[in-house]
Parts: C-alpha cells; sequence; structure tokens
C-alpha cells in the first residue's frame, strides 16, 4: 500500500511541476494560423506582379528580340545579292521574332507557376503544422486544467503537503 501512495505522490508531483499554458497560447497560435493564409494569398500576388512585369519586359523589347530573330535568321541563310530581304523572309523573321517572344513568355508563365505551387505547398504544410501546435496547446492547457482540478480535490481528501509540488 505505501508503494502505491508512493507512485501516486511522485506522479502527482511530476504532473503538478508542468508548466502552465495561457489559454492566450492557443488563441494566438489560431491567428497565426490566418496569417499564414494571408503570407500565402501576398506571395501569389507578388508572384502575379512579377509574372505581370516579366511578359511587359518582353513586349517592350520587341526591338531586340527581333534583332536577335534577323541575327539567328541570316546566320542560316544567304542575304539576298540586294542586301535587301523579301516580303517572304521579312515574315520569317517576323514569325521567329514572335516564336522567340512567345516562348520567353511561356518560361516566365512556368516559372510563375513553379513558384505559386511551392508557395502553395509551403503554405499548406506549415497550416498543418500550425493547427497540430493548435491541438497540442490546447489538449496540454486542457490536462493542466484537469491536473489542477485533480490536486484541488485530492487536497481535499489527503491533507497532503501537496502545494510545494505546485509550481508557481
Amino acid at each position: 500500500m505505501k508503494e502505491y501512495i508512493a507512485i501516486f505522490i511522485l506522479s502527482l508531483s511530476i504532473f503538478s511541476c508542468s508548466p502552465k499554458i495561457p489559454l492566450e497560447s492557443v488563441t494566438l497560435n489560431r491567428s497565426v494560423g490566418k496569417g499564414i493564409e494571408t503570407l500565402k494569398r501576398n506571395a501569389i500576388t507578388a508572384i502575379d506582379a512579377w509574372e505581370e512585369s516579366s511578359l511587359f519586359v518582353i513586349e517592350q523589347q520587341w526591338n531586340k528580340i527581333y534583332s536577335q530573330a534577323e541575327k539567328l535568321y541570316w546566320s542560316k541563310r544567304t542575304k539576298p545579292d540586294t542586301n535587301i530581304p523579301t516580303e517572304d523572309q521579312y515574315s520569317e523573321i517576323a514569325a521567329l521574332a514572335n516564336l522567340i517572344s512567345k516562348k520567353l513568355g511561356d518560361k516566365v508563365r512556368v516559372k510563375a507557376n513553379e513558384m505559386k505551387k511551392i508557395v502553395v505547398d509551403n503554405s499548406e504544410v506549415v497550416k498543418d503544422i500550425n493547427l497540430q501546435v493548435t491541438e497540442l496547446l490546447s489538449s496540454a492547457s486542457r490536462i493542466l486544467e484537469i491536473n489542477e482540478a485533480l490536486i484541488n480535490r485530492i487536497e481535499s481528501i489527503i491533507p497532503l503537503p501537496i502545494d510545494a509540488l505546485k509550481v508557481q
């Protein structure tokens, strides 16, 4: 019987030494969860802005793209004797420049989508972790409340110096 009482007192002392978890920490952690969603939206907005400005830069650089397309075109063909391209050659150069511009735009869009996927995936992981932390805090807070109630009840039944075991 003395062994049971000793084990009981030991376990009671272990539980009573647990730190207090303020209820505000659970509430704060829930607001952090809402903040994670806001951060995700802001990051996606920033990526959208980057994508839009990158596509605008590509559009603004049309002359350079056309010039590069023209160099590439003439590196594979022979210029006419008059050194003046035909209408078909101008059309081919313009089509090549359009293709280069489209490829650049596609690369920007692919990169933007990759970044958005990373943001969404990471925010989901962080939200899941935050939810688990919130649940753990809430559970630990409830356990400590129950522990405190049990200690008070035991003190009323058994006059032991349990006050010395409580964390203040």
